[in-house]
Parts: C-alpha cells; structure tokens; sequence
C-alpha cells in the first residue's frame, strides 16, 4: 500500500511541474520575432559621410550592431554583410570591390565590426562607398551607405 500511494504522490507531483512549466512564460526568457518589435541598429563611427583619406593612409571601418526585440529585451541577429567598393564618379559604377564581408552574427544580440583597406597609390580622387546591411530574426533590418574619397 506504501509503493502505491507513493507512486500516486509521484504522479501527482509531476503532473504539476509539468502544468506549472507549461504556464510560464517563456517570451520572458527566451528570443521571440513574433514579439520583435524593434530592427536591428547600425552604428559606424569612422569613417563620416564625405570623408578624405590620403593615398597609403589606413582607412578604417568601425561600428556597432545592436538589436533588441522590445524594450530592455535582447534581439537575435540573423545576417550581416559589409562592403567597400571603389566608383566611377561619373557613371556611377562600381569600378572594383575592396573589401566583401559576412562576419558570423547569426544568434547575436550585438555586435562590432572593425575593419580596414589601404590603396597605396593613386591619383587625382578615388571616390568610394562602404555599404552595411543587418537582418534579425524577425525579418527586420537596418542598412547604412557612407561615401568618402581618397586623394
């Protein structure tokens, strides 16, 4: 009689762990896109818009990513990709690719680029554009385009 009312308060134990985890709410602990109301964020700090380098000058690329899924709540990034391309001013083509990145987010709530090309020679003006783009889960995303010349 001992085993089976034992057994019987077994039962009757687990079966209320099992309601009380069902009841709680995992958006509080865990990534949700259905509830991911805020797009991930690029932040570049160098260079500016309309920058002007010197030819065998290091130019740097640095910045964060940020992403949250609501308020005081921590995103999860999918993607992210960075591009540096060399232009033809005057048909505005892209003339060659200096640099073609896709650093590993996938899972990250943030994250900080840092990175750098040098041409060593030239001249005249060497128009560029470094281009950023983020995705999270929820399928939101931010982009960024910073122009700068080397001469």
């Amino acid at each position: 009689m001992k085993i089976a009312t034992s057994i019987a308060v077994l039962f009757t134990l687990t079966a209320l762990i099992f309601s009380a985890c069902k009841d709680t709410n995992n958006d509080k602990y865990f990534y949700n896109p259905d509830r991911d109301t805020i797009r991930p964020q690029i932040a570049v700090t160098t260079p500016l818009l309309n920058d002007i380098f010197s030819y065998g000058e290091d130019v740097h690329f640095v910045g964060t990513i940020t992403d949250l899924q609501s308020e005081g709540k921590t995103g999860k990034l999918l993607s992210f990709h960075m591009v540096v391309e060399q232009l033809n001013a005057t048909k505005d083509t892209v003339v060659k690719t200096l640099l073609n990145k896709y650093p590993v987010v996938d899972g990250k709530d943030g994250y900080t680029f840092n990175e750098k090309i040098v041409i060593p020679v030239g001249s005249g003006v060497t128009n560029c554009i470094m281009k950023a783009w983020v995705t999270d889960y929820a399928s939101k995303k931010d982009s960024v385009s910073i122009s700068f010349t080397i001469q």
